[in-house]
């Protein structure tokens, strides 16, 4: 997903993956590549559902948009 996160916004989208179940924990980690605005931009789990999860990126910051590119690393566990 390749997308710009506007000041005090939140996007999601979908992670479709065979292994994940209504019971899945699902791991999330935001790697930076800097360390600029990292207390500002955070991921968090929305749903899980048998197959998929619904993932969240939120813009904390007032002033701007997220300008750098940013991986997000996942785990799940069943």
């Amino acid at each position: 997903v390749s997308s710009t996160v506007a000041a005090t916004t939140v996007h999601n989208f979908t992670l479709e993956n065979t292994e994940i179940t209504a019971n899945s924990v699902i791991m999330l980690t935001l790697q930076n590549p800097t360390s600029a605005d990292e207390d500002n931009v955070h991921v968090s789990l929305q749903s899980v559902t048998s197959g998929r999860a619904i993932i969240n990126i939120a813009n904390n910051t007032s002033t701007q948009a997220t300008a750098q590119v940013r991986k997000i690393h996942f785990i799940v566990m069943n």
